[in-house]
C-alpha cells in the first residue's frame, strides 16, 4: 500500500516522531524536498495520458 503525504505535514510529524534518534530525523529534514520533488516527477511518468 502506497501513501501519499504532504510535504508539510511529513515535517510536522518528523519533528514528534520521538522513536527516530536525531541523525535520522535531520537526514530526513534535509533531504525531504528532494525526494518528494523526485516522487512527483515519477508520479508524473506513471500518470496516464
Amino acid at each position: 500500500m502506497l501513501t501519499k503525504l504532504n510535504l508539510e505535514e511529513m515535517k510536522d510529524n518528523l519533528e514528534k516522531a520521538k522513536e527516530l534518534n536525531a541523525e535520522v530525523r535531520d537526514f530526513v529534514r534535509k533531504n525531504a524536498d528532494k525526494l518528494f520533488e523526485r516522487l512527483e516527477k515519477e508520479e508524473d511518468k506513471r500518470a496516464p495520458r
